[in-house]
């Protein structure tokens, strides 16, 4: 009977981190079955089997609804080697130990490729922008984790790379007529030749962004069985629009209205807090934005 409690009181546990936020009930259960989780750890000496106390530890340190796939099923690897009654037949911890292993092979490969990438690219040595490459690449692993999906994740990974570096760019180095030269470059198809007037180590970094895209919207087309190219450009043009349309605001002081800002946070989802140093370090965000618009609103209300 104790069995079944422990086991229940462990899923109970689990399932709290679903909840919604406000759900009073859930709120509660999660509270009471980590305490009583937390004091069958602390005083349980030899009583339970280990494969179970690392079960609950593993639950009370990771939120069911939040753990990487790839953690909880190293894990259980774990977790079945300390009690392998679990399963029928070993074999299939074999096999999962097999699969684990294939998978880290593959991802310390595409680190590697992605590593070599940046670091070719010689961009850290031309402009102060953030080198996120490895971070990226984990945030897209906790999304696509399969191994045919290797190289979606590569391309992912380099396409946010892309993005955080336009995002300095924009917000850091050009002027917003050297911004309206690299926007009209994209729409035609991402003409560097286009680009002119711009300091050398920007020209270099565009460069390497329409490279990059060029190899990327190659593979693509190559998948598809079709021409990408018009697809992506126009994707692409409008996400940079957003970015140019954030560096207008920040150069000209401008604070935009609520539905200005939503508008183009559509478009692009890095659009962050803008900061308006004519309004001495004012930060423009949604709610902001709102507040702006309606006056009897406190942000303690939204």
């Amino acid at each position: 009977m104790k069995i079944i409690l422990r086991k229940r009181m462990l899923n109970l546990l689990r399932v709290s981190g679903l909840a919604f936020p406000g759900e009073i009930v859930m709120e509660e259960a999660k509270a009471f079955s980590a305490v009583y989780l937390k004091n069958l750890l602390e005083n349980s000496g030899d009583t339970y089997k280990r494969s179970f106390l690392k079960e609950v530890e593993y639950a009370l340190i990771y939120e069911w609804s939040r753990t990487f796939i790839r953690w909880e099923a190293s894990n259980f690897i774990q977790i079945y080697e300390l009690d392998k009654q679990r399963l029928t037949d070993n074999r299939i911890l074999e096999l999962a130990k097999l699969d684990f292993n294939i998978l880290q092979f593959r991802y310390k490969l595409e680190m590697k490729e992605l590593s070599s990438w940046w670091e070719n690219s010689g961009i850290s040595k031309l402009v102060a922008t953030r080198e996120r490459t490895m971070e990226y690449l984990l945030c897209v692993v906790f999304a696509t984790d399969k191994l045919e999906l290797s190289r979606s994740r590569i391309a992912m990974t380099k396409i946010t790379c892309i993005v955080t570096l336009l995002d300095d760019i924009f917000d850091d180095y050009a002027t917003l007529e050297q911004l309206k030269c690299i926007i009209n470059a994209i729409s035609q198809g991402w003409d560097v030749s286009i680009i002119k007037d711009i300091p050398n180590n920007l020209k270099i970094c565009i460069e390497f962004v329409f490279k990059t895209i060029h190899e990327l919207t190659s593979d693509a087309t190559k998948k598809q069985g079709r021409d990408m190219m018009p697809f992506l450009t126009k994707a692409w043009a409008d996400y940079i629009e957003a970015f140019f349309e954030e560096a207008r605001w920040k150069t000209t002081g401008y604070f935009p209205t609520y539905n200005e800002y939503t508008m183009f946070a559509e478009k692009c989802v890095s659009l962050g807090p803008i900061l308006d140093e004519r309004l001495h370090g004012k930060i423009a965000s949604a709610i902001s934005c709102y507040m702006g618009d309606n006056r009897h609103c406190s942000e303690k209300r939204q």
